[in-house]
């Protein structure tokens, strides 16, 4: 048990500190009633009005406090959930961290809130999500939003629709509307603004765009926006399963958007040192994996395969991958070569040719 700093045998500001983080927990896509919160701080409280609290009930909250502030820890930097429970296919390293240590230096030297945000995944991708789940719940309560209307129909470009200015309110409520745009007052034609908005969309969710209300993005606007937010935080548990990102190089491929990203070392702002477009090919295994690589090689030997009648013209492969991987360790710096040459990998990785269309779908 972790003995915390009271004054009068009451809690101070540490464990309030600690109630808060608890307390939100929802900001980080995790539950408050798994560290139960509401209990914990109700007992706080009870604490704070008693003239001489009991023993048992001091060591009561110690111990329930300690026992919820070591599972959100964990929960924070590892995720709630063992992805290869689920069938995630995951070879990473076990976290060697000791939590309980880690929250014994903080509680002596009064950081409790630093030690919470330096366990977090220390990703722009997480701060962004991050951010973004605070705003899809709010705009999930707003009811006007909710009844926005979605046409049944095919709607393109220049057609009649009444409805336009009501899509146009949820498109900017989305953030798919640049401030500056001029918005007509009631536009009944699908036209300039809205087609703008609607094309920002499409390529927000990796549709064709070309601006059309088609099946696909009539399916993508009738999405709810609490189910959007679900998927914030699901998004966010998927990062925190990436084993512990120190100093070591990462490499990073998000399969569905055929995009790279590679971290020297992971900077204060998570951003990457640089990120590129890649080929993925025809996924071979549907459940996303985490490995090694030992090398990488910049522009290798390639010849041109010919499949019957038909050459394949190209430049210089791309990029090789693992299906749905999302972490890599490798040896050698990046350059900006790397950006432009193929590249092979020691870990079983799919060599395909730039101008290939993986999935019949185009990067």
């Amino acid at each position: 048990m972790t003995r915390w700093p009271r004054e009068a045998c009451r809690p101070m500001g540490d464990a309030r500190k600690t109630l808060a983080l608890l307390t939100g927990a929802a900001n980080e896509g995790l539950n408050p009633a798994d560290y139960r919160a509401s209990m914990l701080d109700s007992s706080a409280t009870a604490l704070e009005g008693m003239q001489a609290p009991s023993v048992s009930s001091i060591a009561a909250f110690d111990t329930g406090l300690s026992a919820s502030t070591l599972r959100y820890l964990r929960h924070l930097h590892s995720g709630r959930v063992d992805p290869r429970s689920i069938g995630f296919r995951m070879t990473t390293p076990a976290d060697d961290h000791d939590f309980t240590a880690l929250l014994r230096s903080a509680l002596v030297n009064h950081r409790i809130p630093e030690l919470a945000a330096g366990l977090a995944p220390p990703l722009a991708l997480y701060r962004s999500l991050r951010t973004l789940l605070v705003r899809y719940r709010e705009l999930s309560a707003d009811a006007m939003l909710q009844s926005a209307p979605v046409p049944a129909r095919v709607v393109r470009p220049g057609d009649a629709y009444p409805e336009a200015n009501q899509l146009l309110r949820l498109l900017t409520a989305l953030g798919d509307v640049p401030g500056e745009t001029p918005v007509p007052a009631a536009p009944s034609v699908y036209e300039g603004a809205v087609v703008d908005a609607v094309k920002h969309f499409q390529l927000r969710h990796g549709l064709d765009t070309d601006g059309i209300i088609g099946a696909r993005t009539r399916t993508a606007l009738r999405v709810p926006l609490a189910w959007r937010a679900r998927q914030i935080e699901l998004a966010l548990e998927r990062l925190r399963w990436l084993p512990h990102l120190n100093q070591d190089r990462f490499l990073a491929v998000n399969i569905p958007m055929f995009r790279l990203w590679v971290w020297d070392s992971i900077p204060p702002n998570g951003a990457p040192s640089f990120g590129m477009d890649v080929i993925v090919g025809r996924g071979l295994n549907p459940n996303a994996i985490a490995n090694f690589v030992d090398n990488i090689k910049n522009d290798p030997m390639f010849e041109e395969p010919e499949l019957g009648s038909v050459t394949l013209v190209s430049a210089t492969p791309l990029i090789y991958t693992f299906d749905m991987s999302f972490h890599f360790t490798y040896a050698p710096k990046p350059t900006e070569a790397t950006g432009a040459a193929g590249a092979t990998t020691t870990a079983g990785a799919t060599t395909t040719t730039q101008g290939a269309t993986p999935g019949g779908r185009k990067p």
